[in-house]
């Protein structure tokens, strides 16, 4: 990992930007976005009996759009949304007053998908201040915020992919269809997505140097904390070993590093179309895409909502479910009510 990071100019032990001159446009970008963050951070939310989560809607496919409505409501829930949910304003203002109608609170952060630029649409950037525009009209939360009175803070975290995220740099073979990833994206001039990832201009370390203010508004909240990025934040969170483009176009390490420093108690992802639900250091790492129709096989009324928060704890990591007889189960649970404890402990429930 350390030959890795200095091949892409990142160190052990900084993100210097160095003494070289930025343009303009970097500061005023940053500048608007803190704007708009502190009209809108740490709104203090009534409470919610669970969260859930869910990444990944692609509701450009009419597969996805029949899921979302028959999706049962949650009037005392909330919901994580992981990015991707549509390209376009108009689905994502529909898919943003469906979720409202069923859930009491949207949690959001927005994905590479969102920021693909349609005719109209001078660049990914001004598309980004869009859609949280249009997040922020619709009721949903793409600001840092807390939930009830002890609840969890929820911290979206901006990213964006860099190669060598797994693996080192990118053979000669992958470099050309890194060409057509996310070809749809217009970057304004003075963003260099052809740079370093450590370069302050590449997307990825744009991205991720919003997230200061929130980390430090999360962490001085004293609430246990859930997180929430689109791309993946720790590269052992790799599924994809089929698509040598993959590892190179779904995680950040200037996100990981910002996800390690706050120690949340859930981490929620998406992007790469995979289930995770790992456990790294103190914090549980979740990801529940619904994906593509084709990647479902059929099979798009089996995909569940995440749970990731329920009355006021972090859920642990499914345990393994164990068989018991009917007489045992009985036993199991007088016993626990003779010990004060909750009869359901321990049972595996949806």
């Amino acid at each position: 990992m350390p030959g890795e990071l200095a091949y892409w100019g990142f160190s052990d032990d900084s993100g210097d930007e160095g003494e070289e001159a930025l343009p303009h446009e970097l500061e005023a970008f940053r500048s608007r976005f803190l704007s708009w963050s502190r009209r809108h951070a740490w709104q203090t939310l009534s409470p919610v009996r669970r969260i859930y989560a869910i990444s990944d809607l692609h509701l450009e496919h009419k597969a996805n759009k029949a899921w979302l409505e028959r999706l049962p409501a949650h009037e005392t829930d909330a919901l994580i949304l992981a990015g991707d949910v549509g390209v376009g304003l108009p689905l994502l203002r529909e898919a943003f007053g469906t979720l409202r109608r069923k859930f009491r609170h949207v949690f959001y952060v927005p994905g590479n998908h969102e920021l693909w630029c349609a005719a109209g649409e001078r660049d990914c950037l001004q598309k980004f201040f869009g859609v949280l525009e249009a997040a922020n009209e619709c009721g949903v939360h793409a600001a840092p915020c807390l939930l009830g009175d002890g609840g969890p803070a929820f911290v979206p975290l901006h990213a964006w992919w860099h190669t060598g995220f797994v693996g080192g740099p990118p053979p000669a073979h992958v470099k050309q269809q890194l060409e057509a990833m996310d070809a749809f994206c217009c970057w304004p001039s003075w963003v260099k997505p052809a740079d370093p990832p450590a370069s302050p201009l590449h997307p990825s370390h744009l991205f991720a140097s919003l997230n200061e203010e929130a980390m430090a508004g999360a962490t001085q909240s004293g609430r246990p904390i859930v997180t929430c990025s689109h791309f993946v934040p720790h590269p052992s969170l790799h599924r994809d070993d089929e698509h040598p483009l993959v590892p190179h176009v779904e995680g950040s390490l200037h996100l990981g590093r910002q996800v390690a420093e706050l120690q949340p108690a859930v981490h929620v992802f998406g992007h790469t179309h995979h289930a995770v639900d790992q456990r790294i250091g103190a914090t549980r790492y979740m990801q529940r895409p619904l994906g593509n129709p084709h990647e479902r096989a059929g099979q798009m009324d089996e995909v569940r909502l995440a749970l990731v928060w329920e009355e006021e704890e972090v859920t642990p990591p499914p345990a393994r479910r164990v068989l018991r007889s009917a007489k045992s189960r009985k036993a199991l649970v007088a016993a626990r009510r003779l010990d004060g404890a909750d009869p359901r402990q321990g049972e595996c429930r949806d």
